[in-house]
């Protein structure tokens, strides 16, 4: 009878101790997100395995208001392969729509929540079945080069 008792007293503090972890563990990730960087290759392959996680994706941007996309290339863009890409939806973000409108058309890192169970708009404005790739609640975004530098090396007309 006494190994009985241990053992009930042994697994409601263990069941205490898990729940106490937890509780800890999502205070702790409540207060201030973390960003996992990822390729964004691989956020377009398995977008299930990243749903819910805050993810910094590095790519070209086309956005357009509240939508957007993030694209591998700018040949990716250019040539419209949304397959490419990723949705990005700018309607509760945390960054200016200005500053949004001024990294349109150039490399950038977002860092925002993925989400692959919203249904989204592909191409043609058709929903796309299964899980489609989409990044909410941006918390930030910047160029990968600086706004004052284009890339290419100045010319003599340029000066």
């Amino acid at each position: 009878m006494t190994g009985r008792r241990y053992l009930l007293v042994l697994g409601s503090l263990l069941i205490v101790a898990a729940g106490l972890g937890f509780g800890f563990s999502v205070l702790l990730r409540h207060g201030e997100s973390v960003a996992l960087p990822l390729p964004l290759v691989q956020f377009i392959a398995r977008p299930d395995d990243f749903s819910g996680h805050v993810l910094s994706l590095q790519g070209y941007l086309v956005a357009d208001g509240t939508r957007g996309e993030l694209f591998q290339s700018e040949a990716d863009a250019s040539h419209g392969l949304v397959g490419n890409g990723v949705t990005i939806d700018f309607a509760a973000a945390r960054v200016p729509a200005d500053l949004v409108a001024q990294l349109n058309h150039r490399f950038v890192t977002v860092i925002g929540r993925a989400d692959s169970g919203t249904p989204v708009a592909g191409a043609a404005g058709l929903i796309t079945p299964g899980s489609v790739p989409l990044l909410r609640d941006i918390e930030a975004i910047q160029p990968i080069m600086p706004l004052e530098s284009s890339g290419r090396p100045q010319s003599s007309a340029d000066e």
